[in-house]
């Protein structure tokens, strides 16, 4: 150097000494926008901390002890000599507290003050919220680091997901310092904030020495209030002048380190503040903030950066946050800003080459589309894989995850919730709390970025599901074809499509039968050239009678569906030729019984368009049972044995004629009684009375409704049995041989609850006595089956939105068992004029047979509805899960273009907002009691006894 360095200088001499330094190497300096690295900032050291706390001091050091290298001011109760507020020496034990302390109060040989034992302070834990922003709007969200002893180096790290050549401007960091013993809100200890770049607009670098600002929430405004190198402060500008000097490494004395030292001890015991030591990275040159111009793209521009922020900031709550970056704006907007129209609507044009690569993102003005917030989630997505495996989320964090988590698995995820997923990813992965959240993970992952996808996909391979995880991650979610777009890149699909297909393969049969018919739902979304799934189907169902007979008329259905799309009916088509293949090689006897069942129902649906064509009311039955009877055009009377397409357990071999007939109904249909075989009459089905099986065949009406919610109320009961609570439900058969056309199985000695009261005075209880003495049960236990039941019917009818209920489909069968039929409106749906009926159905007659509400039996339904009711809300993803996988099915009441809105009221069914274990029961039994005394349900239930009676 040319002139002789002085480390005493004042800071004005630094600023010229740096200012000619700059001169000389004004050749040689970096541009910001040439950085391609990421910003970070480490934790070092925190000075004088004591001081936050009220704590006065006087440290005894001699520089002579330690070498240049070394750090300095550790704050080792050695080298520290305590005074009062006066300048009093106290024991070297204790530290003198302000008045404004809250710390207990404790007397020393010299002086009595509020005070604290000093071996208590080490033992202390602290931690740090950092946050990037601009002004006062969040670049980034809050890093949290783990918590440090008041007397440890932190030598903590924290690497921003940006790049030094994305930050602008006016880039601040803002870090916070709270007590980690006590709760956030009352934990605040103190706070500083910085800009990125200096007045100058050169990159920080090296170490700084912030000062701490006591009691005081980081403040990001304009002028902060909270600044780590305040204009007034001249200890602290001293400070860092110095450490300056120390970093520039310019003298040409070997006795300078020890007279900075000596000068940085000084300064430090002048200065009334708390220093935070910081240090990022260091550069053979300046950097100098340079951002990349828009001269290529000043064609396409229509909003300038300044007008986008002000865009994106009119959406926030405080229209003022950023007001001091457009009074610092500079430039003006350009005189060309042009307006263009697509699909007749007003959108902004504009260019970021970090957002958008090689193309333009349109700015929707009407529906709020915000590019920048798109800018924002691809930023955070650069989180160091490394790192990533050492996070750990806080108390606030893990509850945000678990609420995200318990979320149904379809529901949209807010760049929010996919930021905070991913930057856990590897506790979602390892945690069991954490290990239902694999849907909404891979839902999290960016798949465009080809390092987080092989990651996203290695940690698949080694996350531990089981089947209610498999059975979303085989839903539209994933699809793997075109014909049914997923939401995330399709070709990413089929390794998640695989992992739970592997997993079915783990899964018992008795499982995989109860959600047969939303595996076959499953397979519209495969791709034809993918056979994981059907393979699948063709090694496990054709191995087993039951399933296969199940399996064939479900996929043989949307094979036929012509509702459905023809790629979609083609790719059925496929499976169940593959199947009728695979079946007559490997189990050619159900082969056969398939097309026997296949014969029978042929014949059924012919009989029914006879029937059909006569006119009057009262000779269809006779007309029935002429065509049914021996020698009649459809002789039934007799035939071979043939298991029954609704149970196959069930084997038939004729009808009885006389005991057919004809509901009165538009469709028609048809009440059918068979005769069973004695190896049938030995396995003492419930669903066979005395060697007669009734059925009731149906064209015209779609039954698939009440074949789905049979079968979730079946694995409803599947799942509270495995804990031991049987509610006593009755899940009759359904299947829908077509969209047009099924068979429903009778329940056999059952009353509907409307004719038990008209017929027994409205006395549930004297209907359930003429049962005991029927079978020859004891009162009790036919008692306990109907408050079983009707506490279990409660839940799923309530939970699946059951409508249209009144005493006729309720019903009580000789064992006591309550049950409903007739689900034609599920789902919150509802016949016309009866949309304001109440959750649950229960009249007060069912409450009277318990006793009234005041018996103690009434509280054990009670008790059993709360009881079925929490845990089946811990499965509501499950059930929500099931559910979705039938959006495209064309079920009348879950019509695909607004399944999501359903499913999401169905969701809500759960009360998913109440946390509290306990407010959940006291909210299900007020639902419970409030239906009970409707006033509506009694008014209806009138009405139909009387339309009823006109009939």
């Amino acid at each position: 150097m040319s002139k002789e360095f002085n480390p005493f200088e004042p800071a004005s001499a630094l600023e010229s000494s740096k200012a000619e330094l700059e001169e000389e190497t004004k050749k040689e300096y970096l541009k910001s926008e040439q950085i391609c690295l990421k910003y970070s900032i480490t934790l070092e050291y925190l000075r004088d901390i004591k001081y936050l706390l009220g704590i006065k001091k006087l440290a005894k050091w001699d520089p002579s002890e330690y070498g240049r290298d070394e750090k300095i001011f550790v704050d080792h109760s050695r080298d520290i000599q305590t005074i009062d507020e006066k300048g009093n020496p106290i024991e070297n034990s204790y530290y003198c507290l302000d008045t404004k302390s809250k710390r207990k109060r404790k007397e020393s040989g010299m002086v009595k003050e509020e005070s604290q034992d000093i071996s208590i302070l080490p033992e202390h834990e602290i931690y740090f919220k950092i946050q990037l922003s601009l002004g006062n709007n969040d670049l980034f969200f809050t890093h949290t680091t783990r918590d440090h002893k008041f007397n440890n180096l932190l030598k903590e790290t924290i690497t921003f997901p940006i790049q030094i050549n994305e930050l602008p401007i006016h880039s601040a960091v803002s870090i916070a310092l709270y007590d980690f013993n006590k709760e956030e809100d009352d934990g605040l200890i103190g706070s500083t904030c910085f800009y990125v770049f200096d007045k100058k607009r050169r990159l920080r670098q090296g170490v700084q020495n912030l000062v701490i600002h006591k009691n005081i929430q980081p403040d990001l405004s304009y002028k902060f209030s909270t600044p780590g190198f305040p204009d007034k402060n001249a200890e602290a500008r001293d400070i860092n002048v110095t450490l300056n000097k120390m970093g520039l490494d310019v003298a040409t004395d070997d006795r300078t380190p020890i007279l900075l030292q000596n000068k940085l001890h000084d300064l430090y015991l002048k200065s009334d503040c708390s220093f935070l030591e910081i240090s990022t990275s260091v550069w053979d040159n300046p950097v100098v903030f340079e951002e990349g111009r828009y001269q290529d793209f000043k064609k396409e521009i229509t909003i300038p950066p300044y007008l986008l922020r002000k865009y994106i900031n009119s959406f926030r709550s405080k229209p003022n946050d950023l007001h001091h970056v457009q009074e610092e704006e500079k430039h003006e907007p350009p005189a060309s800003v042009k307006k263009i129209s697509l699909r007749n609507k007003r959108v902004i044009k504009f260019h970021d080459p970090s957002l958008m690569k090689k193309h333009h993102v349109m700015v929707d003005i009407e529906t709020n589309s915000n590019p920048v917030t798109e800018k924002f989630f691809i930023l955070t997505r650069t989180e160091d894989d490394a790192l990533a495996k050492t996070l750990t989320p806080n108390a606030q964090e893990n509850e945000q995850i678990l609420s995200i988590i318990e979320k149904p698995d379809f529901s949209e995820l807010s760049h929010k919730e996919k930021h905070i997923l991913w930057k856990y990813r590897y506790p979602l992965k390892n945690d069991e709390r954490y290990k239902s959240g694999i849907v909404k993970f891979l839902r999290s992952v960016d798949w465009e970025r080809r390092k987080e996808k092989n990651e996203a996909l290695e940690m698949l391979n080694e996350w531990e599901i089981n089947l209610e995880h498999a059975v979303p991650m085989l839903s539209a979610l994933f699809s793997s074809n075109d014909t049914y777009p997923p939401s995330i890149k399709s070709d990413c699909c089929d390794p998640i499509r695989k992992k739970a297909i592997k997993r079915l393969y783990q899964e018992d049969i008795n499982s995989i039968h109860l959600i047969l018919l939303q595996l076959v739902q499953a397979y519209r979304y495969e791709d034809s050239n993918q056979t994981l799934l059907k393979d699948f189907f063709l090694s496990c169902v054709t191995s087993n009678s039951k399933i296969a007979h199940s399996f064939y008329w479900i996929a043989k259905l949307e094979k036929e569906n012509d509702k459905s799309l023809p790629d979609t009916r083609e790719q059925y088509k496929v499976l169940v030729e593959s199947f009728l293949a695979q079946l007559l090689q490997d189990n050619p006897e159900v082969h056969q019984s398939l097309s026997e069942q296949l014969a029978f129902r042929d014949k059924l649906k012919i009989v029914s368009s006879h029937i059909r064509k006569i006119h009057k009311v009262g000779e269809k039955k006779e007309e029935l049972q002429r065509v049914l009877s021996e020698g009649g055009m459809f002789d039934m009377t007799s035939f071979d044995p043939t298991p029954m397409p609704l149970d196959p357990e069930v084997q038939v071999c004729g009808i009885i004629p006389s005991k057919c007939s004809v509901f009165p109904s538009a469709m028609c249909p048809l009440k059918l009684t068979f005769k069973v075989t004695q190896h049938t009459k030995d396995l003492e089905l419930p669903s066979v009375d005395e060697g007669l099986y009734n059925v009731m065949y149906k064209v015209g009406d779609d039954v698939r409704q009440d074949q789905l919610v049979l079968q979730m109320i079946d694995l409803m009961d599947f799942l509270l049995k495995k804990i031991n609570y049987d509610f006593k439900f009755t899940v009759y058969k359904v299947l829908a041989f077509t969209p047009d056309d099924g068979l429903v199985e009778f329940v056999p000695r059952c009353k509907t609850i409307s004719d038990i009261l008209h017929k027994y005075n409205s006395k549930i209880d004297r209907f359930l006595t003429q049962c005991s003495l029927e079978t020859q049960t004891p009162y009790e236990t036919v008692f306990e089956s109907y408050l079983d039941s009707c506490a279990g019917y409660c839940v799923v009818t309530y939970l699946l939105a059951v409508g249209d209920r009144h005493l006729e489909n309720l019903l009580i069968d000789q064992n006591g068992r309550m049950f409903h039929v007739d689900f034609g409106f599920i789902f919150g749906k509802n016949p016309p004029r009866k949309s304001i009926m109440p959750p649950i159905r229960i009249c007060p007659e069912m409450i009277d047979c318990m006793g009234g509400f005041n018996s103690l039996n009434y509280q054990r339904f009670l008790d059993k509805c709360v009881t079925a009711f929490k845990f089946l809300r811990n499965h509501s993803k499950y059930i929500m899960n099931l559910c979705y996988l039938m959006i495209h099915s064309e079920i009348e009441d879950l019509p695909d273009k607004d399944s999501e809105n359903i499913l999401n009221q169905m969701y809500q069914k759960f009360l998913p907002d109440i946390k509290e274990s306990a407010e959940v029961g006291v909210q299900f039994k007020k639902l419970i009691e409030e239906s009970i005394t409707a006033f509506f349900a009694k008014m209806f239930d009138k009405l139909h006894d009387f339309a009823q009676m006109i009939k």
